[in-house]
């Protein structure tokens, strides 16, 4: 099975995050053919979960280490 056009560059190169939207895409093309892609829809959505506590996390250490250097 060939990868049709653009399902595969998923990373955007100038904000550096993922596309989700194109791996959604490219995962509705392959069950289109047949193919159960239930277990990667389920390990997306963790993969999203999880990078959003981890934007979360940036956003607070950066808030955090802006106000301690405030202060000194």
């Amino acid at each position: 099975m060939s990868c049709h056009k653009g399902c595969h560059n998923v990373i955007n190169s100038f904000t550096d995050t993922i596309d989700f939207a194109r791996i959604h895409n490219a995962l509705d093309i392959v069950a289109d053919h047949g193919v159960d892609v239930s277990k990667e829809r389920v390990q997306l959505k963790s993969l999203q979960h999880e990078l959003f506590k981890l934007r979360q996390m940036k956003q607070f250490a950066v808030k955090f280490s802006t106000t301690l250097l405030s202060h000194y």
